[in-house]
């Protein structure tokens, strides 16, 4: 089953549900409301490295943002030194659940599995990836470096820790390009 694809995870918000984030008190997010869901589903969440659920990456999204989609978090020396065939940022794009929502409500309004893993969708995130390698093996001090479609930021500037993101134009060419490919294959045969 580890290269099974995963088509649907019926226990996902769908669209006009409600998912109401934690408390910023508490220090939660949408994203472990998510997580908490899938889990209360009798699902095992994977909160270290690698996808979230079988092969899958659970991501949540607000509608009408700007801000880039965190993928990952990687030290300087995982990302310089691991080619992206390895990386731990390969193996969280390869499928995705997005569940989109309205900031105010919490209303869902979009629902679904995306198969990243197309020759196209790889490519793309791979040049960016290891434009990304390429850049941080001469900078010292920078915050964030850009790949084009991938970009790491780093989480505080002591730290050597950087959060792997994709530009959310990014992500919404990817989705139409998958939406695009599956309407293509459903109606021709290859």
């Amino acid at each position: 089953m580890q290269n099974a694809k995963i088509k649907n995870i019926k226990t996902l918000p769908k669209k006009g549900d409600t998912l109401q984030p934690f408390d910023d008190a508490n220090h939660g997010s949408v994203g472990k409301k998510l997580e908490k869901i899938v889990e209360d589903s009798g699902f095992t969440v994977n909160r270290g490295k690698g996808p979230d659920v079988h092969n899958v990456e659970l991501k949540t999204m607000m509608k009408d943002t700007k801000s880039s989609v965190s993928i990952c978090r990687s030290t300087t020396n995982e990302i310089t030194n691991t080619p992206y065939s390895q990386s731990n940022f390969k193996s969280k794009v390869q499928q995705q659940a997005i569940v989109e929502y309205e900031r105010d409500t919490g209303t869902v309004t979009d629902s679904d599995m995306y198969d990243m893993s197309d020759d196209d969708t790889q490519q793309r995130l791979e040049d960016a990836y290891e434009a990304i390698r390429h850049k941080m093996q001469s900078v010292k001090h920078e915050k964030r470096i850009d790949g084009g479609d991938v970009i790491a930021e780093r989480r505080k500037e002591t730290h050597n820790s950087w959060q792997l993101r994709i530009p959310k134009k990014t992500v919404t060419k990817i989705k139409d390009h998958i939406k695009s490919k599956a309407i293509k294959d459903s109606i021709f045969e290859f």
